[in-house]
C-alpha cells in the first residue's frame, strides 16, 4: 500500500542530481520501497548538446527504473522528452545532438510501451486528489476532456492521447508559437496559459503539481514578466527549496518543484528537497 509519494522536479539531463534525487527519496540499488510511490514530473533530458552525456545516462537509469518498479515509479512526458520524440520544439533546440541514437531508441520504446506517462493521480491526505503532470493541465483543457471533478479521472482522460502520435494532440501554446488556452500538459505557459484562466474562474476541482516552469524566476529573484497581479497575489513562494505554491481557490493549489536545474551551469548544480505527500 502507497503510504507516501515524492516528487522530482525536472532534472534536465543532469544525471547526478537524478541520482541525488532517487537516493533521498529512498530508492536504494534501483528499487522503490513498497510504500513509496516515486514521481518524476519530465525533462528528465534537455536537448542541447551540452547534456548529450548527462541525458544518455539518465535515460539509462529511468529505464531500469521503470522495469523493476512498474506500479512504484512514474516517469512522466516533459516538453523536452516530446520534442525528442518527434514533436514540437522550440527555436534553437538541437535535438538531434542532444541524443545518442541509443538513448533516443530507449525513449521511443519507453513512449511506445506506455512507460512513459502524461499524467498521474495521487490521492492524499494534505492536498486530497491531486494531478501530476509536466506543465499542468489548463482548464480549457480540462472543459474539452469533459471537466473530470477528481485527478484520477483527469490524469484517464489525458493519457488516452499515448494512443496517438505526438503531433495530433500537441498544443505547446505561446512558448512556441500563439497563445493557446488548451496548451497540453507538456508544454501550457505558467502564468497566462495555465494559471491565470483557473484563477478567473475560480472552479478547479483538484490541485495540481507540476514541473516546467513557476510564477517566479528564482535565478533573476523576480517574477517573471508574464505573471499577472491576479498571480503574484495567490503565489506563496519559497526561495529556500526553489518552489511556488499558488492558490487556485481557497482550498485548492498548484504547486511548482521546476528547479531550473537545465538552466544552470551543469558542472555545478545543487538540488533542492524534494516535494513529499503522505498518500490515502
Amino acid at each position: 500500500m502507497i503510504k507516501r509519494a515524492v516528487l522530482i522536479g525536472d532534472t534536465g539531463g543532469n544525471a547526478t542530481v537524478l541520482r541525488e534525487c532517487l537516493e533521498e527519496a529512498g530508492v536504494v540499488s534501483g528499487k522503490v520501497p513498497e510504500s513509496l510511490m516515486v514521481v518524476h514530473v519530465g525533462d528528465l533530458i534537455r536537448c542541447s548538446e551540452q547534456f548529450r552525456l548527462g541525458n544518455a545516462h539518465s535515460v539509462e537509469v529511468i529505464v531500469g527504473l521503470l522495469r523493476d518498479n512498474p506500479i512504484n515509479f512514474v516517469q512522466l512526458l516533459g516538453n523536452h522528452e516530446s520534442a525528442a520524440l518527434g514533436g514540437p520544439r522550440r527555436k534553437g533546440w538541437d535535438v538531434e545532438a542532444s541524443l545518442t541514437q541509443d538513448t533516443c531508441s530507449s525513449l521511443i520504446a519507453l513512449w511506445k510501451s506506455g512507460a512513459i506517462r502524461l499524467a498521474c493521480a495521487l490521492d492524499t491526505v494534505d492536498l486530497g486528489s491531486v494531478l501530476v503532470s509536466h506543465a499542468g493541465l489548463t482548464r480549457a483543457r480540462w472543459l474539452d476532456i469533459g471537466q473530470p471533478a477528481n485527478a484520477a479521472k483527469a490524469a484517464a482522460a489525458v493519457n488516452r492521447d499515448m494512443q496517438l502520435p505526438i503531433r495530433d494532440w500537441a498544443r505547446p501554446g505561446r512558448l512556441v508559437g500563439d497563445m493557446d488556452a488548451a496548451a497540453d500538459t507538456t508544454w501550457a505557459e505558467v502564468n497566462l496559459e495555465l494559471y491565470q484562466p483557473w484563477l478567473l474562474n475560480g472552479d478547479a476541482p483538484f490541485s495540481q503539481v507540476h514541473g516546467h516552469s513557476s510564477p517566479f524566476n528564482f535565478q533573476q529573484d523576480s517574477w517573471w514578466p508574464d505573471a499577472t497581479s491576479l498571480v503574484r497575489a495567490a503565489t506563496r513562494v519559497d526561495k529556500r527549496i526553489r518552489r511556488t505554491v499558488t492558490l487556485l481557490t481557497p482550498s485548492i493549489k498548484a504547486i511548482a518543484i521546476d528547479w531550473n536545474l537545465g538552466d544552470v551551469p551543469i558542472d555545478d548544480v545543487p538540488s533542492w528537497p524534494l516535494l513529499q505527500l503522505d498518500c490515502h
